[in-house]
């Protein structure tokens, strides 16, 4: 293999694949494969490179992203037959898997947030599909349960959208699957945001010390 020169931003690996290289970069190496020609195999490149991890982490996100976006797609379509959506499906599923949850615990359980959740929980509670009573030991939540048509709506999408699942995992081998599964797991645990603080916690903070009256602060006079 040729080492790359202290002017030089490549080199060439033994399969023939070209890998951009900052000399004298401290970045910790990231498998990068620049030309995918076909009968390259399974050569791997490694970059020290920020900017050509920084384009294979936006090919990565943008893979997640269509993958995430068609299965959705996908699952609703299944689902529109039940009138249901496929957060709602994953809420009821949740619920008859573990027979009663806080609102918070299926914000966790569900991967999503507190006001989708809420939204959902109204929702399904009028119709009929699950009830909310005081919670047995904590006064400030709320159990969630289904109902016996709940039950019976949840087994009956789970079986209409059976296929779905059953074709997911059929474009994998077993040890790919359960390697892919660890891999997501592993981006699902770096991805997480960090907890925001409760009223609680923010009332005991000290107050800011703000600008003099009159002048906004540029650092939160933007939102994202």
């Amino acid at each position: 293999m040729e080492n790359p020169s202290s002017s030089g931003l490549s080199w060439e690996t033994p399969c023939g694949r070209r890998t951009a290289v900052v000399p004298g970069s401290r970045q910790r190496q990231a498998a990068f494969p620049l030309d995918r020609g076909p009968g390259r195999g399974n050569c791997a490149a490694y970059v020290t490179s920020r900017i050509a991890a920084d384009q294979l982490g936006h090919e990565l996100a943008m893979r997640l992203r269509a993958a995430y976006s068609h299965l959705r797609r996908s699952s609703n379509w299944v689902l529109s037959s039940f009138g249901m959506t496929s957060d709602q499906y994953v809420l009821l599923t949740v619920l008859a898997q573990e027979g009663e949850a806080t609102q918070q615990g299926l914000v966790r359980r569900c991967y999503s947030d507190t006001a989708t959740v809420g939204t959902m929980v109204s929702l399904l509670e009028a119709k009929g599909l699950l009830t909310r009573t005081p919670h047995p030991r904590d006064g400030r939540a709320r159990s969630v349960k289904l109902t016996r048509t709940g039950h019976a709506l949840a087994e009956k999408m789970r079986r209409g959208s059976s296929d779905l699942r059953v074709n997911l995992v059929g474009l994998f081998e077993e040890q790919e699957l359960r390697t892919l599964i660890e891999f997501l797991e592993r981006l699902a645990g770096a991805m997480r945001p960090p907890a925001r603080k409760t009223t609680a916690a923010r009332s005991r903070q000290p107050p800011r010390r703000g600008k003099p009256s009159g002048k906004a602060d540029d650092r939160t006079s933007h939102h994202l």
